[in-house]
């Protein structure tokens, strides 16, 4: 199973669609539980369970602790942040 906040085909949105509460920030996507194992590989995911965030997989075959999904998550921000301030 892979957790994306990527929307894309054959994804189901868990647990609601509900949009963003206003924070001041842009609304994110919401997360995706991909089940099929083909839309998985095609992800490049071989291995699960896997993370991916913005469609780039960031781990693959284990189970996260919290602290791992928080700095994936952080890194994740800060290189768009980065990459964003440079144009």
């Amino acid at each position: 199973m892979i957790i994306s906040r990527s929307q894309e085909a054959g994804s189901a949105s868990r647990p609601s669609d509900e949009p963003a509460k206003p924070s001041g920030r842009p609304a994110s996507k919401p997360l995706s539980w991909v089940t099929d194992p083909r839309a998985q590989a095609q992800r490049g995911v071989l291995a699960t369970p896997a993370v991916a965030i913005d469609a780039t997989v960031k781990l693959s075959g284990k189970l996260p602790s919290v602290q791992e999904l928080v700095t994936l998550f952080i890194n994740h921000v800060a290189a768009a942040e980065a990459s964003r301030a440079q144009g």
